[in-house]
Formats: structure tokens, C-alpha cells, sequence
């Protein structure tokens, strides 16, 4: 009962994030992460969202880039990374928000003892690069064929 109420919750807030956004068209600054291991990389499914994904998020207020991957990646999937090296800045300036995100890539971890519960992310799992999901969104699609699928 107390999932579904957050589940529930996450819905809601992200739904008043989007209007805020198309009211406000603010500019905005996150991250993702890339983890990747013997040629699979790590998708999460949101509780607030349709599809797969990569880990990331907002930053919050005296963070940096790479502090924000590292806490969002724990917060959503319980892994702790070990090495993360910046890859480059993506931007979509296309949506309702100046939207910038800053892509790391991470092949050195530590995955939790157990599946790591969190109320954002309904499910997350390793898959093949060159076979992905039908539901990753496409930003995510992008991201991945253009910095790790290889021809």
C-alpha cells in the first residue's frame, strides 16, 4: 500500500514538474550515468515515467557534477562507483526547459548485497548493448548507440 501511495506521489509531482516547466521554461542541469559492464549497460525503469532510462537526475545546491552522479546512482540502484570519468555535455533544447546534462560513464562499481528498493525506480537491470528494450526512450537510445554501441 505504502508503494503504491508513493508511487502515486512521484506521478503526481512529476506531472507538476513538466507544467512548471512549460510555464517557466527554466534551464536546467543534471547527469547520467553510462554503467557498463562485459558489453551490457544499466537501464532503470521510473515509477513517475513510461520506459527505461539511465540513472541520473537533478543536482542539488553546492554539489558537483560528479558528486550528483555518484548520489543519484546510489539513491536509485544502490551502486557505488568506484571510477566515473566525464564523457560530454548533452542538451535538449527542444522541450519545454533548456535542458543540460552531463554524461559520465562508470565500469568499476559495487552493486548492493541484495536489490537495492527504492519509491523512484520501479525496476532496474543490465542489458545488452546491441539489444536493447523496445521501451528505452530515445534520448537514452541515442546516448547509448552514439557513446558505446560499436559498429
Amino acid at each position: 500500500m505504502k508503494h503504491s501511495i508513493m508511487k502515486l506521489l512521484y506521478r503526481l509531482a512529476h506531472r507538476t514538474q513538466r507544467l512548471y516547466w512549460a510555464i517557466w521554461r527554466p534551464i536546467t542541469l543534471g547527469v547520467n550515468v553510462l554503467i557498463v559492464q562485459e558489453g551490457e549497460v544499466l537501464l532503470v525503469r521510473p515509477s513517475y515515467k513510461n520506459g527505461w532510462s539511465l540513472p541520473g537526475g537533478g543536482l542539488k545546491r553546492n554539489e558537483t557534477l560528479a558528486q550528483a552522479a555518484r548520489r543519484e546512482v546510489r539513491e536509485e540502484v544502490g551502486f557505488v562507483l568506484h571510477e566515473l570519468r566525464f564523457v560530454t555535455i548533452l542538451s535538449n533544447l527542444e522541450a519545454a526547459k533548456s535542458d543540460h546534462v552531463a554524461l559520465y560513464i562508470s565500469e568499476t562499481f559495487t552493486p548492493p548485497a541484495g536489490h537495492h528498493h527504492s519509491y523512484e525506480i520501479d525496476d532496474y537491470r543490465f542489458f545488452p548493448i546491441n539489444a536493447l528494450p523496445p521501451s528505452v526512450n530515445g534520448g537514452t537510445r541515442y546516448v547509448i548507440e552514439t557513446h558505446l554501441r560499436k559498429t
